[in-house]
């Protein structure tokens, strides 16, 4: 993982489509020498596209190929990101957000002056009326991830866990803590890539990430063939208690 130390802060510029974004980036820019990123040129001038939205008339973003591209960026530190979501950015990369919201009726006329017509123009009043990308910019649920790993060692249990906490920080995620509960007898055999196990090290991952990518993540994690079985709950309320959050701390507790 690339070391996210950075001397300069980065900042997203977020909002629904027509509330200002381009201008307050452009003079953020002006004013703090900082580096404007339009991630919608910035995709197609990097060819981070799977498609075309013929409903909404837009490209459809390769969102995995786009955060590749970013990712050395974004670790530099001292870039403006302007962009209508939030959700699929890793939260780790920002420093401050910014959600622009304007007056529906002044929102309306602009998009209708820019040609957005029919569900284009109704869904994007209707973001703004809801406040959808200020909710996606404040929320990102909590959840617990008790895993079973194959006995292995030291050096192998940690390869495991960092490919898991990558996977999670790809998916905008956030650890919160990383808990070693020890090599455990398993109360029955488990099959997991065509091996029998009967004891497996338990871990417990804590994060927070966009609900959208839990899919994603699951999937990882059962292709890992260090990993026996994986479970993903939702927490009621976000752990208070924030351990682990970079990638110097994701070694459990007896292994740092």
């Amino acid at each position: 993982m690339i070391d996210m130390d950075r001397n300069f802060p980065n900042i997203l510029v977020t909002g629904t489509p027509g509330v200002g974004k381009s201008l307050m980036s452009r003079i953020l820019s002006e004013k703090t020498g900082l580096t404007w990123i339009d991630v919608s040129k910035f995709a197609i001038e990097k060819e981070c596209l799977e498609g075309y939205d013929e409903v909404y008339q837009c490209p459809i973003l390769d969102e995995d190929k786009l955060l590749n591209e970013m990712e050395p960026l974004m670790c530099e530190g001292g870039k403006i990101v302007d962009y209508h979501g939030a959700d699929f950015f890793p939260e780790r990369w920002f420093d401050i957000v910014f959600v622009l919201r304007t007056d529906n009726t002044i929102l309306y006329d602009r998009l209708r002056d820019r040609g957005y017509t029919g569900k284009k123009l109704e869904d994007n009043i209707d973001c703004e009326i809801f406040q959808t990308i200020l909710e996606e910019a404040r929320n990102m649920p909590t959840y617990e991830m008790p895993l079973l790993l194959r006995l292995a060692s030291k050096a192998e249990y940690a390869t495991t866990l960092k490919n898991v906490a990558n996977s999670i920080f790809e998916t905008g995620g956030f650890i919160r803590k990383i808990e070693n509960w020890g090599n455990k007898e398993l109360p029955c055999k488990a099959i997991a890539h065509g091996k029998t196990n009967t004891h497996a090290g338990h871990f417990m991952f804590c994060f927070d990430m966009p609900p959208s990518k839990l899919l994603r993540l699951e999937d990882d994690c059962k292709r890992n063939i260090g990993i026996i079985r994986v479970k993903i709950y939702k927490q009621n309320e976000p752990c208070s208690n924030i351990q682990c959050t970079l990638h110097e701390e994701l070694l459990p507790p007896p292994y740092r």
